[in-house]
């Protein structure tokens, strides 16, 4: 890998945990695990914790400096249509990386959401992920500049 190719690499990463929200994960578990264990992960924390990591999600494409150099019709673009499907994996990679299906209620209140055979879904899905977290946030990168699959979403 040649230096460029790290420093691109690097910032990507760096982007992605600056803006992504672990502590907010952190923090998250740590204020469910703290309640009694049948007030833990209710329906409307649950859908709040996703709607939040959606968000931050987001915003780590925002801040991304490749994103930052588009034109703003492109920024409008990307949000517009293929946000949705990154922010979904990347909802995913986080719940696989803090283990939030292996919460019984965690995965109740998931099902309540999504439904049962959506919330089935996605835990195989997280479960197929690669292990390695650098090559998901590159995956979720390229997902996200692809411009095939933007060009179908925007017409």
């Amino acid at each position: 890998m040649t230096a460029d190719q790290w420093n691109l690499l690097s910032n990507l990463d760096h982007c992605f945990n600056e803006y992504i929200g672990y502590s907010f994960v952190e923090h998250y578990i740590r204020d469910q695990n703290a309640l009694h264990p049948k007030l833990r992960f209710k329906y409307s924390s649950v859908r709040d914790y996703f709607t939040s990591v959606k968000s931050k999600i987001q915003l780590g494409l925002e801040k991304n400096r490749d994103f930052l150099s588009l034109s703003l019709n492109d920024h409008s673009t990307l949000l517009r249509t293929i946000v949705e499907h990154t922010t979904g994996l990347g909802g995913m990679f986080i719940s696989r990386q803090y283990g939030l299906f292996d919460y019984l209620s965690f995965y109740n209140s998931a099902e309540i959401i999504f439904g049962p055979v959506s919330t089935a879904y996605g835990v195989r899905v997280i479960n197929l992920l690669d292990p390695d977290n650098i090559f998901i946030k590159l995956i979720i990168a390229i997902l996200s500049f692809y411009t095939a699959y933007t060009k179908k979403y925007s017409d």
